[in-house]
């Protein structure tokens, strides 16, 4: 028992002493983070390829330096090449983190060094839909002198001004509309310029918003309920589901349904699609699958052909008619699902 308390002991000492390379300022985040110029610039001599090393969120130290303000570390990043664009887990990058945190001059110096000022994360948040939510007025000004464009939508069709009017940022709202900023009914992202970091083509984020009492969206529940007795036989009969594999015959309970998040009157912003198509595991017949998630998960006949996907083929219009395409995880779905 002795020996099982000291290895936890000594566990816990080695993790709080990884912890505390951090913490202090041992590591180059670290150093970004706690402003350590000096201690950086030494260890980036010796090692220069440190600028760009990941943490455990994916993120080089170029975005703890900018949460925090350090425009001199920032600087020092880049030029020990750092990218300007770099890309953490969901999509963010240095110039959404110093947006969010209200830091202007860091976000001149990045735009200097390179970065996107209309780059977005994977929900389609921009650095001036940061600032606005954060009420940095100074920012949004700032992003406006830069060139950035404040009609670019969120995953949800909001603009710039959508956010500002959201959030009752009433002095932001009287700036973006003295620059000419629009509400996202008004705005089609396929006609805006997309930005650079995403190679010539908006990225298409992998959620989108279509409002639960769209007519085109109330007449897919309409169709998917007269074809709830099609879609049970199909489910009950197919051991195929989607893209998935064969199911386990043997087990006459086991039910595999592919498909993505089913239409969800709850959420205030209307349906969304949230990640690529998930597998999750459900038991029962077909009957005892609530209504809501029959009206937009799919069948894969013996052909290789899909019945279903109501709701997707609305969200895959609103992409096609938004942006001109859709997201690459969707784009074999929606050449299988029958006009």
């Amino acid at each position: 028992m002795l020996w099982v308390v000291l290895g936890v002991v000594a566990g816990g000492l080695a993790a709080l002493i990884i912890r505390s390379r951090i913490v202090f300022g041992r590591t180059a985040r670290g150093m970004a983070a706690f402003g350590k110029v000096d201690a950086l610039r030494a260890l980036l001599e010796k090692e220069p390829e440190r600028a760009s090393e990941l943490d455990d969120n994916g993120e080089t130290p170029v975005f703890a330096a900018a949460a925090r303000g350090h425009v001199e570390i920032v600087e020092l990043l880049l030029r020990h090449g750092a990218s300007p664009n770099a890309r953490c887990e969901g999509g963010g990058t240095p110039l959404l983190m110093a947006a969010a945190f209200g830091n202007a001059a860091v976000v001149q110096r990045l735009v200097a060094g390179g970065a996107d000022v209309d780059d977005c994360d994977d929900q389609g948040v921009t650095a001036m839909h940061f600032a606005i939510n954060r009420e940095h007025a100074d920012v949004v000004r700032l992003l406006l002198d830069l060139g950035a464009q404040p009609d670019l939508k969120d995953a949800a069709g909001r603009t710039a001004l959508d956010v500002a009017h959201e959030f009752e940022r009433r002095e932001l709202v009287t700036l973006l509309e003295a620059r000419g900023a629009r509400r996202g009914a008004q705005v089609k992202m396929r006609d805006l310029k997309p930005p650079k970091a995403a190679g010539g083509v908006h990225r298409v984020p992998m959620a989108l918003g279509v409002p639960v009492d769209h007519p085109a969206m109330n007449e897919a529940k309409a169709k998917a309920r007269a074809a709830i007795p099609e879609l049970r036989r199909l489910f009950a009969e197919n051991v195929k589901v989607a893209v998935k594999g064969p199911l386990d015959a043997s087990n006459p309970e086991e039910k595999l349904w592919l498909g993505v998040n089913a239409l969800d009157e709850r959420k205030a912003l209307g349906v969304m699609i949230s990640s690529p198509i998930q597998s999750l595991r459900q038991e029962g017949a077909p009957a005892e699958l609530p209504l809501e998630q029959l009206e937009d998960w799919l069948a894969e006949l013996p052909d290789g052909s899909y019945r279903g996907g109501f709701g997707l083929k609305v969200l895959f219009a609103h992409a096609q008619d938004e942006y001109g395409a859709l997201p690459a995880a969707y784009t074999d779905v929606a050449a299988k699902l029958p006009a």
